[in-house]
């Protein structure tokens, strides 16, 4: 065999070999670059580790960290756990995967009175700061909303919001078709937790109900549409029409006893609301919204029976 032939050859191989391993001989790399790049960005308490890295798939065993004290954001601390992104190397190169999955999302919100220095430190420079939004808006609707999605399926398995007067806890599917969140509410405001449904697919349909956990009784509703329609002068809207519905009585019993004195009897309480809002598909003037929305609603409170007891 001529030395050409051998030498294109052993290239070949050699070329092939770094290649498929590649992905393994970057995440040493990837592993240090990472924390080093993020604290950069202000962050702070970082934690990043790649268990595995391919050419169609990304393991992350963990990702944390926590906003500087000097940082404006009502979010403290960040941690995920076991996330795994599948994906085609071709459609990466478009910003596109198959598959997100994580075992475990944690974000712990700040209080108020913690940021109250920080919003106040920067006052002025907000005061003296004025956005011109000069570019158009368009509205999407449910179909264009869900196809701006990354992956062809999202899932976290589980997630929690922690706050100090109030948690979320649950699970989130999210794929081409669904937008699904099954969770419960935990708030020192309340004598029980609340679980709590909520759905958004891509013809535009909204629901959520929330109850409470010894019944199958919904105390809050609400359901919705988000659908473009055209009107008689060709122009595209985008309507958002809202259904809400609440068992006040419920709500009032669910107050712990040291935040209200008395109690409301009633054989009857009830609370409704509906709305609809037209909000053109182009907006030309941001600036102007409000000028460019109409809709019309209604709100109806019932009380039969009525009563307090001390």
């Amino acid at each position: 065999m001529r030395s050409w032939v051998k030498a294109l050859l052993i290239s070949a191989m050699t070329l092939l070999l770094v290649i498929i391993f590649l992905p393994n001989l970057a995440k040493p790399a990837l592993n240090t670059v990472l924390p080093w790049a993020l604290q950069k960005s202000n962050l702070e308490n970082i934690e990043i580790s790649i268990s595995s890295l391919s050419w169609n798939q990304l393991r992350l065993k963990n990702f944390s960290f926590s906003n500087s004290a000097s940082s404006n954001s009502n979010l403290e601390k960040f941690s995920l756990q076991n996330l795994s992104i599948s994906y085609n190397p071709f459609k990466l190169l478009s910003g596109r995967v198959n598959n997100i999955e994580v075992d475990q999302l944690t974000l712990t919100m700040a209080d108020q009175h913690s940021n109250e220095t920080k919003i106040s430190g920067n006052k002025k420079e907000q005061a003296n700061t004025k956005t011109v939004i000069e570019n158009e808006i368009i509205i999407p609707n449910a179909k264009e909303i869900f196809e701006f999605l990354p992956a062809e399926k999202i899932v976290i398995k589980k997630f929690s919001i922690n706050h100090s007067a109030i948690s979320l806890s649950g699970r989130i599917d999210i794929n081409k078709n669904e937008f699904k969140i099954l969770s419960s509410i935990n708030s020192t405001s309340l004598n029980q937790s609340l679980n709590h449904q909520l759905s958004f697919n891509n013809q535009g349909s909204l629901f959520t109900q929330i109850y409470q956990q010894d019944s199958s009784t919904p105390i809050f509703i609400l359901q919705g549409e988000w659908i473009e329609k055209t009107n008689d002068s060709n122009n595209k809207n985008v309507l958002l029409s809202l259904q809400q519905s609440a068992d006040i009585q419920a709500w009032l019993s669910l107050l712990n006893s040291e935040d209200t004195s008395s109690k409301l009897l009633a054989q009857t309480a009830i609370q409704a609301w509906t709305q609809e809002i037209i909000i053109p598909k182009q907006i030309n003037t941001p600036e102007n919204i409000l000028q460019d929305l109409s809709g019309e609603g209604l709100f109806q409170i019932k009380i039969d029976n009525f009563s307090i007891e001390s």
